[in-house]
C-alpha cells in the first residue's frame, strides 16, 4: 500500500473519529450530539474549533417559563420531567393521584439541547400544553430548560423549591433525551427526592 493512500485512510479515520467523540462529548453537555457528530465527520478537527466556541451557551441564561404555575394550597410542589414518552404521562396522573389534597405547585418541565433548533421547540411546547390540558389540574406551571436533561432538571428543581421531583423511568423524542439514563442519574445525584414512574405504562397498555 503506498504512502499517500494510507495517508488518506489515517485523515479519514481522525475525520470519523472526530465527529463520534463530537458526539458523545457535545451530547453529555446538552447539546444536539447527533447534530455535532455529522458536523465532526465534515470538518473533521476544524469542528472542535466550533465546540469550543459554544462552551459560553452553556452559561447563559435563558428564559424557561411558558406558562406560571400556581399554588393549589397543598404543602408538596412537584416538578415532572416531560419528554413525549407513555411514562412520562402515567408520572404527572401518578403525582396528581398520589398526592391529592396535598399537591402545592405543579410544574411540567422539559430540556432541549443548547443549540435546539425553532421547529423542535414549537414541538415541546405543544406537548407541554397538551400533558398540562390532559392531567386535570388547573394553572399547570410549564417549562422549558436547557443542557443535559439530568442536570437541568436536577437545578431547576433544586433552585426553585420543589419538593418531588417525578420522571419516567424510559424516554423517547421530544427532548432528545433517553429519559431512562436521566432517571439513573437523578437517582444516584439529586437533592430533591426523585419518583420513578416506568413499567406500568407498557403493562397497562398490553392489558387494553
Amino acid at each position: 500500500m503506498s504512502g499517500d493512500v494510507v495517508a488518506i485512510l489515517f485523515g479519514v479515520v481522525i475525520w470519523l473519529a472526530t465527529g463520534v467523540v463530537l458526539s458523545v462529548v457535545m451530547g453529555r453537555r446538552g447539546h444536539y450530539g447527533a447534530g455535532w457528530g455529522v458536523l465532526g465527520a465534515m470538518l473533521g478537527p476544524f469542528a472542535v474549533v466550533a465546540a469550543l466556541a459554544t462552551v459560553r451557551l452553556e452559561g447563559e441564561e435563558r428564559p424557561s417559563v411558558v406558562v406560571a404555575g400556581a399554588s393549589h394550597g397543598g404543602p408538596v410542589d412537584v416538578l415532572v420531567g416531560i419528554d413525549g414518552s407513555p411514562e412520562c404521562a402515567l408520572a404527572v396522573e401518578r403525582a396528581v393521584t398520589m398526592l391529592g389534597p396535598r399537591l402545592g405547585r405543579l410544574t411540567l418541565a422539559t430540556a432541549v439541547a443548547y443549540d435546539d433548533v425553532a421547529p423542535h421547540t414549537t414541538e415541546i411546547l405543544r406537548e407541554l400544553d397538551r400533558r398540562a390540558r390532559l392531567s386535570g389540574v388547573a394553572e399547570v406551571g410549564q417549562e422549558v430548560l436547557h443542557g443535559q436533561p439530568a442536570r437541568a432538571l436536577a437545578e431547576f428543581a433544586t433552585g426553585h423549591g420543589y419538593d418531588l421531583l417525578v420522571v419516567g423511568t424510559r424516554g423517547r423524542g421530544m427532548a432528545k433525551a433517553i429519559m431512562g439514563s436521566t432517571a439513573s442519574a437523578l437517582a444516584a445525584g439529586c437533592a430533591v427526592p426523585v419518583l420513578m414512574v416506568g413499567d406500568e405504562a407498557r403493562m397497562g397498555r398490553a392489558a387494553a
